[in-house]
């Protein structure tokens, strides 16, 4: 089973699972994340700093859109969430359906993306997760995914991103000479063969 085969297998479940009980799906990290909340939360204080009066929010890898239904859409002006899996994309709609969100979903591959999405001039880009499942198949698209972001995101755009692969060093050193390091979210660390570190990162990154 190959990585498109895998997530089409989990999120097929979850639809059915959806359907039949109406029960929601799993949202990443959200164990370490408050459901999700502390990163919105990082988000918001980023949304109001920023000067934009029109905001636009990108999400590359929304998965079954758990994460995103929560964005409050007052805040941005056009909201997308963007994933490569069929059913990923069918059970983020059923979602929507029912709690009447404005965001709009695309089935589409990000090194593929489609020309609405791929105008750029996106304001905020989000990232949890998808870059850690890009960097499983090599660093060369690791650095392809890292110049869509880069060529997606409008100037002074912020590009916020969380993973579980890296530090927050290796993230500066990988988007370095591409986004400028802007801040980053706090997790509680812990100890262990004598190095401190924290399961997660959530940084913000400005072009």
């Amino acid at each position: 089973m190959d990585r498109f085969e895998y997530w089409e297998f989990l999120y097929r479940k979850e639809y059915e699972t959806f359907c039949n009980s109406n029960l929601c799906g799993e949202d990443w990290f959200e164990n370490y994340t408050d459901g999700g909340k502390k990163i919105l939360d990082f988000i918001y204080s980023l949304r109001e700093e920023c000067t934009f009066r029109d905001c636009s929010f990108l999400d590359l890898g929304c998965g079954n859109g758990q994460f995103l239904l929560l964005v409050d859409p007052t805040k941005f002006t056009k909201i997308v969430g963007v994933d490569y899996s069929f059913s990923a994309i069918e059970l983020a709609k059923a979602y929507s359906e029912k709690h009447h969100s404005p965001i709009e979903w695309l089935q589409a591959d990000v090194f593929h993306l489609p020309p609405q999405v791929k105008a750029g001039n996106w304001n905020f880009i989000h990232d949890k997760g998808t870059l850690d499942a890009i960097e499983l198949q090599g660093m060369k698209l690791v650095d392809d995914y890292i110049q869509i972001v880069v060529d997606l995101l409008a100037p002074k755009g912020y590009f916020v991103v969380t993973c579980c692969n890296k530090t927050l060093e290796e993230l500066v050193s990988l988007l370095s000479g591409k986004l400028e390091f802007y801040k980053n979210l706090s997790y509680p660390s812990f100890r262990f063969g004598g190095q401190e570190g924290t399961v997660l990162v959530t940084a913000a990154f400005m072009k």
